[in-house]
């Protein structure tokens, strides 16, 4: 079948006649980043700044007049695409900004310290912020995470090299929950203890965070890049984590002086967006934060920051990895000054000019080597006035990436002489829009945005104004911005090589909740059957400023066990139609915002959505162009297998991955990145357009839709126009028995020899779903008590208490047919200070077999067991916070027995499960073989064969 052309806009772009996803991770990261690019050291819950060196500004709370109220209303402002907010001043001169929004709530206080403030013991910015969950003057040692957890919250803190973050967000379950989260995050912030015991107790798990990263080629990638470009001197790779040996010197002395120093009232931003009343909220803050006066001025000396020393010259470094075989290009500008917002707005737009969407400059040069890249501005230095960081970065196959290089900047040398054109501005401009509104369907998104703009550019105006701001972008600011930062003759390279290229590149190129636990569901939800056999499933959320469609067409049985078949398919299914060359469908997809893509699998393809809410009948006919119109040619063909080796390629290894093929064999589940490169070489266009062919001829489809579609006139019509016409499925609806995988005999281990500090260890259980609702909210409830949480057994014993990882967890990962549950941990057994650890693995499995046994043994207490419902239900609440997110909620479903209204009933179904519950389906699903798969150094694994060979049989990855 296909799709009316006419329902396609016809779009002149270049005096050429054409018819034509991401959120921001942080303010100004606008485009999405590899996560290399913006190191932001964080402490391990599972759940930028500038400092003024103007003594005026540190003695302002004191020159303005007290309050009788403890704080003063400096505006009221209208936050974009929200409700009205408020920016407080509290009389010890810290500032506080309340935003009103449906959903979590999140707390955030930004403290304006990094590691470019620290003088000396590079590190202790980080180390302090670890040290602040370890108790208050009223919390003692871990109460802050048993509470925040107990209550159904998540909480977290991060590092950076201009600025500390705490939060805490949840939705309120009951009445008086916001003081009680809100008591407990200022006392955290404002009176820690910094006892010896938990001092010391804290250099573990910060050491074993460093040895981490230290292991991690993109993160020596990052520092180096940054040192070089800054000329920064350090003998040791963190700029932010520091060494080791800084971390085991710092005295309690160090830390009293340098928190004392820097958590000042005055430089602190507190941030609350949600389901708040400004006016009550205020008097809760004003009354917990103004406990801690305003800090008298001692002397007038200016603080610390790191000295920018820009380089005047091109520095470029070679690295070599055995993580990777793939080259990975990390490169990096000095880019606008923090405070100059209207050149950060102008760099911005830059970056999405170059990789910001699917037409973009640089995307477009890149293609023609098989990958793609990011670039992206942050916040780097803590001074106003020195320079943000520009980053740019791409992987390619060995022996390409000279031409790539060369072939970036090329792209980068014509953005400074050729304007954008008209129609590449309105693209522009238009994502930095649609971005904005994906950003503001967060809490935690928006908290970011209003720290960034206060901390990171002095200014809640950078916020607040964004969107006139980009309205009144030109070309030429763009332009201008590419001549004044992207200095090709003062940049910072860093090549990171894979030390033995092995891929062969062709030469081509659940509680009683408390409240209304009603307003957690979704409550507008519809189900349709239409003639073409298509079920609907329409969730019509009148507060949503988004809409997202989410379409499934799924075939009974699986149609192809061949690696890289389907992603195949997905890399082709993206790339144009018969109808339209990809330059033109993405040129439609960029100009109105329709962030359609697609993917497959063995049995099924998806479809999906997420755009302005007048946008979505364009997207819905975009999304039919592409399911039945594939452009199946040679080239595209042959451009998608060298796309799969580049990106594959660069994944590094991960444990879990052996583990997988182990369990799933026979199993799409089994088809992981090493064995799909292993194989891609094998694949004909003929498997590819098969396995098409089969999914649409013999298939049911299922779609999600959500949105505020009675509240946009003529929505619903158009939508439903759109459903009826140009589809049609040989299937109606019905429930889809997926063949049982082969069983696990045995135990397997798995062991692979690498030069490395920690030992990367996981030990999986295959999941078969027994299709009750009941016993798949007992396996989430089992996840949160086992490892899925900082509160949870794992992390409380072998992290806290044993000291044996900064990381341990468990995960549980289902899609409603098959899953698994995988606990994870990396542990040092190469420290530089203590000398080998080897015994760390053995005592890391015992863990999990302790763990494991107690859960199939002694049921688990009422307490600990309410905790995980509460953990559970905030999970649910943030997976649905966003259009796009319940769209996809409500699809997954459809794979289960209980079809759209899944999310409704798991709700409930958490809600009656008991402590019997959850030791039956730990004996269900524990007391079976596993696979333990771990890469270890050639050491560790040599001195612990002995033991591991106990578990079962060993295999050697060579």
């Amino acid at each position: 079948m296909e799709v009316n052309k006419a329902n396609l806009p016809y779009i002149p772009v270049n005096n050429v006649s054409y018819r034509n996803n991401t959120i921001p991770a942080a303010y100004y990261s606008t485009y999405a980043k590899p996560e290399y690019q913006y190191q932001h050291y964080q402490y391990p819950s599972y759940c930028q700044n500038t400092q003024t060196t103007d003594i005026n500004a540190i003695m302002r709370s004191r020159v303005l007049p007290a309050s009788t109220e403890g704080y003063r209303e400096i505006e009221t402002f209208n936050a974009p695409f929200l409700d009205k907010g408020k920016f407080y001043k509290l009389d010890n001169g810290q500032n506080v900004v309340i935003i009103p929004k449906k959903g979590p709530t999140t707390i955030k206080t930004f403290t304006k310290v990094g590691s470019f403030n620290e003088e000396k013991n590079r590190g202790i910015s980080h180390y302090i912020e670890h040290n602040l969950f370890n108790g208050s003057s009223q919390l003692g040692p871990n109460e802050f995470v048993e509470k925040v957890t107990s209550m159904g919250g998540q909480y977290n803190a991060g590092t950076n090299t201009t600025n500390t973050d705490y939060f805490i967000k949840s939705p309120m379950h009951k009445e008086g929950d916001f003081e009680k989260f809100m008591t407990m995050h200022a006392d955290m912030l404002l009176n820690p203890s910094f006892t010896d015991k938990m001092l010391e107790k804290e250099k573990g798990p910060v050491i074993s965070e460093i040895q981490m990263y230290e292991d991690d080629p993109a993160d020596k990638a990052f520092n180096l890049m940054l040192k070089n470009l800054f000329r920064i001197k350090a003998d040791y790779q963190g700029l932010i984590a520091g060494s080791s040996k800084t971390i085991a010197n710092l005295t309690k002395k160090d830390v009293f002086d340098y928190y004392n120093k820097w958590y000042r009232p005055d430089n602190m931003t507190t941030v609350v967006v949600g389901e708040v009343n400004p006016e009550q909220t205020i008097k809760t803050i004003s009354k917990l934060f103004n406990q801690k006066k305003a800090s008298p001025v001692q002397n007038a000396k200016e603080p610390y920051n790191e000295p920018v020393n820009l380089i005047q010259k091109p520095v470029r470094a070679d690295l070599k990895s055995s993580h990777t075989d793939a080259v990975t290009l990390n490169m990096a500008f000095a880019g606008p000054a923090n405070n100059n917002i209207k050149d950060t707005m102008a760099t911005m737009a830059l970056c999405g000019a170059l990789t910001g969407y699917e037409n973009a400059k640089l995307t477009k040069t890149l293609k023609e080597f098989n990958t793609a890249g990011a670039v992206d501005v942050s916040v780097i230095n803590p001074n106003s006035k020195d320079p943000q960081l520009i980053t740019l970065g791409s992987t390619f196959k060995p022996g390409k990436e000279e031409d790539g290089l060369k072939a970036i900047y090329s792209t980068l040398q014509s953005m400074g002489t050729q304007p954008l054109t008209q129609q590449e501005m309105f693209i522009v401009k238009n994502k930095l829009k649609d971005n904005l509104t994906q950003v503001s369907e967060s809490s935690m998104g928006v908290a970011n945005l209003v720290g960034q703009a206060i901390t990171g550019h002095g200014s809640l105006n950078a916020y607040t104004n964004m969107l006139n701001e980009i309205e009144k972008l030109t070309p030429q600011d763009i332009q201008l911005a590419t001549q004044k930062y992207l200095d090709l003759n003062r940049t910072s390279i860093v090549m990171v090589h894979p030390e033995t290229p092995k891929i062969g590149f062709s030469s081509s190129s659940k509680i009683g909740f408390g409240g209304n636990a009603d307003r957690f569901k979704l409550q507008n939800l519809k189900e349709y059957d239409l003639p073409n056999n298509l079920r609907v499933a329409i969730n019509d959320d009148p507060s949503s400023i988004r809409t997202s469609a989410n379409l499934s067409v799924q075939t009974d049985g699986l149609k192809t066990l061949k690696s890289g078949v389907a992603d195949i398919l997905t890399i082709m299914l993206n790339k144009g139609t018969r109808n339209y060359s990809e330059e033109q469908l993405n040129n439609i997809k960029d100009t109105y915002n329709l962030g359609v893509a697609a993917s497959a699998d063995g049995d099924s393809i998806s479809l999906t959505a997420d755009c302005p809410k007048e946008k979505l009948p364009m997207a819905l006919g975009v999304i039919k162009e592409m399911l039945y119109n594939p452009d199946f040619t040679d080239e595209k063909f042959n451009k998608a297998k060298e796309e799969i080796k580049v990106q594959y390629s660069s994944i590094p290894k991960d444990p879990a991955n052996k583990a997988m093929e182990a369990l799933f064999p026979d199993n799409s589940w089994g088809n992981t990145p090493g064995k799909i490169l292993e194989n891609i070489n094998n694949i004909t266009l003929n498997d590819v357009q098969i396995l098409h062919r089969q999914i649409i001829a013999n298939s049911q489809g299922k779609i999600a839709i959500d949105g505020p579609i009675s509240n946009t006139p003529g929505l619903g019509q158009a939508v439903f126009m759109q459903l009826q016409s140009g589809m049609g499925f040989a299937q109606k609806h019905h429930a889809i028995n997926i063949p049982e995988s082969q069983k696990l005999p045995e135990t397997k281990v798995i062991t692979e020899a690498e030069s490395r500090n920690q030992a990367d260890i996981v030990q999986v259980f295959k999941i078969k779903e027994s299709k009750n609702i009941k016993d798949a909210a007992a396996l989430m409830l089992l996840n949160e008590i086992l490892g899925g949480n900082s509160q949870s057994r794992l992390f409380t014993d072998l992290r806290e208490t044993q000291k044996l990882a900064y990381k341990v967890k468990s995960n549980y990962v289902t899609d409603g047919h098959q899953g698994i549950m995988k606990l994870l941990i990396k542990t040092t057994t190469e420290d530089d200070l203590k000398g080998p650890t080897h015994e760390n693995v053995q005592k890391s499995l015992d863990g999990f077999k302790k763990h494991i046994n107690a859960l199939m043994t002694i049921p688990v207490g009422n307490e600990e067991l309410e905790t995980a419902k509460m953990e559970a239900k905030t999970h649910f609440l943030d997976d649905t916070e966003s259009s796009f997110g319940r769209s996809a909620r409500i699809q997954s479903g459809y794979n289960t027995l209980y079809g759209a209204n899944y999310h409704n009933q798991m709700l409930d179904a958490i809600n009656e499960l008991t402590p019997k519950d959850i030791k039956n389906a730990a004996l269900a699903y524990f007391n079976q073989p596993s696979v333990i798969s771990m890469i270890a150094s050639p050491d560790t694994i040599k001195n612990m064969k002995p033991y591991l060979s106990s578990l079962g049989k060993i295999e050697e990855v060579k």
